[in-house]
């Protein structure tokens, strides 16, 4: 494909074509397809973002997405205004969506929808639909040309993207309309938006059915604006990032993994994306609904899934016995109270993933399948187990994850972050006395460290740097007691090779 990657396609009708082209080599990873995917995506909200700035539209803001994590099966690139939508879950909107096997793209009048069942969905769209098609917008003959169906090929977001759609335009691999048929398209949906409502009446009805029962996970709503804040002080992640990873969790595969060096606060972020995926944000300490288990070079199969144990007998004497493992115990926990869980697996690439993992590399992908383990006849992993796991990139590099592992899983890159230091200093009384050079120091560090290791693996977390109070002495503590010791291991006991880096070099006199 390398030909095929030296230009971008001029106008929408051949981006949206070569998008569709490049769904038939979909890969959850990376690849010369899906890189050149992301340009097209990028390209088309460009094109939209030209057209509407253009046209003096009231939508504010487009936005395109290649995935969260890994690639997603369904690319979209959404305008909407912030007042009416302010993330992909909540909301109307209107989106470009592309089915997962390049059969067609959809323009589409389309609702942010997380959890809610069909019934939930469907009420929203007829209170929509009753709004647009009496409204005066709708007397034109683009209601004709327009579909209620919308046809994903994807069980997983496809399919509630699917739930959500109010009206579309169909564009067919082989079919696609020109340019001045896609932007008239996109200008009339747009002036539908304005019928609909914005976001405030949208709470109300997911508490109430929070409260019905129709949700699929009991505990999950549409979280407030407060548990958002919540985890924002907490982890000092943007917005985007905070809902582009919890997206990942809510979709078919509900797995991720937190990739990263040391210090870069991987399972501190964990907990609270847990917490926060739960609907529960900050509660993380003894939370009965959120399970972590560390990995080591020795945990296997018989810990994680189920294994023989000693036991005693009636008679009293010891005998084998099988005994569930961590996963299977939730498994057993979720069907008795139907509460969801979330398991944190820590240090993940320090075992041997195949051996743990066992069969449950087949039910990472198929949820709703049932396998047979060595002890029990059936064993279905639930939709409401979802797992995050963190992976330290300076142990052991993910490039060297089995391959079946990394496609069940989206990965997230968790890096080195002045900003997330600045934050720290800048709330809840945390006081740092050596100023900015606290953060160009930082971030003078890591540069020195990804030139000396040749990759960004290797880099030196923020975490280390988090204190109530940083002082100059506490520097030359943390260096001393923490930094410069994980540098020796990175560079393997040659320490000529840091003469350049010290506290004074980096930080000031």
């Amino acid at each position: 494909m390398t030909d095929e990657l030296q230009s971008l396609p001029r106008g929408l009708g051949e981006l949206i074509q070569g998008v569709l082209e490049l769904q038939v080599h979909f890969t959850p990873l990376t690849s010369p397809a899906m890189s050149r995917r992301r340009e097209l995506i990028n390209a088309i909200a460009a094109e939209f973002a030209s057209l509407l700035a253009a046209s003096d539209d009231h939508v504010s803001q487009v936005k395109g997405s290649n995935g969260a994590g890994n690639n997603a099966k369904v690319p979209w690139v959404r305008v909407f205004d912030p007042a009416q939508s302010p993330r992909p879950t909540l909301g109307w909107y209107v989106v470009l969506l592309f089915a997962a096997d390049g059969s067609a793209a959809y323009l589409s009048l389309n609702q942010g929808v997380t959890k809610l069942d069909p019934a939930g969905i469907e009420v929203n769209v007829s209170d929509g639909w009753g709004r647009v098609s009496e409204s005066p917008a709708s007397r034109t003959s683009l209601m004709d040309e327009a579909t209620r169906d919308v046809d994903l090929r994807d069980p997983g977001l496809g399919a509630q993207y699917a739930r959500g759609n109010l009206l579309a335009f169909r564009y067919s691999r082989d079919g696609i309309p020109s340019d001045e048929d896609i932007k008239r398209h996109l200008r009339w949906l747009s002036e539908l938006l304005t019928i609909l409502p914005t976001t405030d009446a949208l709470p109300s009805q997911n508490r109430a059915a929070a409260e019905s029962g129709v949700l699929d996970v009991p505990t999950f709503q549409d979280v407030g604006e407060a548990e958002l804040r919540t985890i924002r002080n907490a982890i000092h992640w943007s917005e985007d990032e905070i809902l582009n990873t919890v997206e990942s969790l809510r979709d078919a595969s509900p797995q991720i993994v937190l990739a990263g060096p040391p210090g870069t606060g991987k399972t501190f972020v964990a907990r609270h994306l847990a917490a926060y995926l739960l609907g529960q944000a900050g509660y993380v300490d003894h939370n009965p609904q959120i399970e972590v288990v560390q990995f080591h070079p020795t945990y296997g199969y018989e810990e994680f899934v189920e294994g023989l144990r000693p036991t005693i007998g009636p008679a009293g004497a010891f005998e084998f016995a099988p005994v569930a493992g961590t996963i299977v115990q939730l498994a057993e926990a979720i069907a008795e109270d139907g509460q969801p869980r979330v398991l944190i697996i820590d240090e993940m690439n320090r075992a041997n993933l195949p051996r743990v993992f066992g069969e449950l590399y087949y039910l990472l992908e198929y949820r709703e399948q049932e396998v047979r383990l060595m002890y029990r006849d059936r064993f279905a992993l639930p939709e409401q187990l979802f797992i995050i796991g963190t992976m330290n990139t300076a142990d052991r590099s993910i490039r060297s994850v089995d391959f079946a592992l990394r496609r069940r899983f989206d990965f997230f890159d968790v890096t080195p972050s002045s900003e997330i230091l600045k934050a720290h200093y800048s709330e809840n009384g945390h006081v740092n006395e050596l100023g900015p050079s606290l953060y160009s120091g930082f971030d003078a560090l890591n540069e020195a460290v990804f030139a000396l290791m040749g990759d960004r693996h290797h880099g030196i977390g923020h975490s280390y740097f988090m204190l109530d109070r940083m002082s100059r002495a506490t520097l030359r503590a943390v260096w001393e007691r923490q930094v410069q010791p994980l540098l020796e291991d990175y560079v393997g006991g040659n320490v000529a090779s840091l003469d350049g880096l010290s506290v004074e070099s980096l930080f000031g006199e």
